[in-house]
């Protein structure tokens, strides 16, 4: 899913930022327990990527307890058969009019819904949370792992991501940074950064991304991989191969079949020849905590320049709070529904995704950032964030008549919530 470089120990060791003057509850920390107990504190970087609570851990979720609320036609289950009952063999699959459910395989962004026999909708869905909403996660397998979250739910999973398997690098007071494979850890519990750290991995990236579509200030991603001023961009200049610390770097211009990079210094660089400053990067990644991520293709990108400090930094106690997903669903006939809600039959809690497009770039909100969701047909759907911003999304199952549906739950002991489907949705708005 991303492409990694490797970094040995030494050189991680000599990247880490001296004591003085650091202070930055923005990135990882807890406890990395070994298979045999042993047990090292300090600042965490997660398979050389991520390094920050509002980075994000990602997994597929092979099954879905949600499901069982659903027939095959899209309406709320209200007797399950019988153990031992013989499934009924299912109707052979009509042409999917507007409205109706799409019984064929729908492979998209946000993950895959395939009708299956004997056991109504099979949803798998990409698992995409920040690691601030992350308590703790148990190495299980050589890609396997319990994630339990904040508000105490436990996933299995298997697979999905390198997020699964990585190597994990923390940063012990004593001994300074030691690289520890996923076979050698039994567990990460996740704490708190505290004020002031004696060493840590760097400085967040951030400033201002400029694109055809307009401009995005926020925390960067370059090439979905360096995120750190001490993380390195790679070119070649006319005299050689080069390897820059972001925290050198004023601005990056796209220019050609390359970049023009300004230092802070005032020095002017061309550089070419790798997938950092050409069309094989993979992208930039703007995260603001008020209008969450976009995903920024190299053919919108025009240019970067970055900032010394960011006036608002998520922290691990920012996603305390953040719980289940609650609101009110308005259908098209009028009729409103107010409870815990599941949406797209997935996610159930405010620091879970959706995902969607507009003019070519990819967006990923924090449900807990958005006001309102106004369905526009069977294409797209008007999305308000809190902060004001109003957003088009269009190209995702989260956004598309693809989407199925959403459960209401009138209160905590209510067994057979109100099912929803997407094309009969007027607006949701939460709380």
């Amino acid at each position: 899913m991303k492409l990694t470089r490797l970094i040995s120990c030494l050189s991680l060791a000599s990247l880490l930022v001296p004591a003085a003057a650091q202070t930055d509850a923005t990135q990882l920390y807890g406890t990395v327990t070994t298979v045999e107990g042993t047990r090292y504190t300090g600042p965490i970087r997660w398979g050389k990527e991520e390094a920050s609570w509002f980075d994000l851990f990602n997994a597929n979720k092979d099954e879905n307890p949600y499901s069982r609320y659903l027939t095959e036609r899209g309406s709320t289950n209200t007797a399950p058969p019988a153990p031992g009952t013989p499934p009924t063999p299912p109707t052979p699959p009509t042409p999917p009019q507007r409205g109706e459910d799409n019984w064929s395989w729908n492979w998209n962004w946000g993950g895959k819904r395939v009708y299956a026999y004997g056991s109504g909708y099979a949803v798998t869905h990409l698992f995409a949370v920040p690691f601030g909403a992350i308590s703790k996660v148990v190495v299980m397998g050589r890609e396997e792992a319990e994630v339990t979250l904040r508000d105490g739910k436990r996933y299995t999973f298997d697979g999905g991501s390198n997020d699964l398997g990585a190597t994990l690098q923390v940063v012990d007071p004593e001994i300074g940074t030691l690289s520890l494979e996923w076979t050698r850890v039994r567990s990460v519990e996740f704490a708190d950064s505290p004020a002031r750290t004696e060493k840590r991995f760097g400085n967040v990236l951030y400033g201002t991304v400029e694109t055809y579509a307009g401009s995005f200030t926020g925390f960067i991603q370059w090439d979905h991989d360096e995120r750190l001023d001490t993380d390195k961009l790679d070119g070649d200049t006319r005299d050689g191969d080069v390897a820059i610390d972001f925290g050198n770097i004023k601005t990056i211009a796209r220019d050609g079949l390359g970049v023009n990079v300004v230092l802070k210094s005032g020095r002017e660089l061309r550089l070419t020849g790798s997938n950092d400053v050409n069309s094989d990067n993979r992208g930039i990644i703007v995260y603001s905590p008020e209008n969450g991520g976009v995903d920024i293709p190299w053919r919108e990108f025009r240019t970067v320049t970055f900032a010394s400090a960011a006036p608002n930094r998520p922290t691990f106690a920012d996603y305390k709070s953040v719980g289940a997903l609650t609101g009110t669903v308005k259908t098209l006939g009028g009729t409103t529904y107010t409870g815990r809600l599941v949406y797209d039959l997935d996610e159930e809690a405010g620091y879970e995704l959706i995902q969607g497009k507009e003019k070519g770039l990819d967006f990923e909100l924090p449900l807990f950032l958005i006001k309102r969701i106004l369905p526009k047909g069977s294409y797209g759907a008007t999305v308000i964030l809190k902060s004001g911003t109003s957003l088009f999304l269009e190209g995702t199952q989260d956004v598309s008549a693809d989407h199925d549906g959403v459960l209401i739950f009138k209160n905590s002991t209510d067994t057979q919530p109100q099912y929803v489907r997407w094309n009969d949705i007027e607006e949701i708005v939460f709380d």
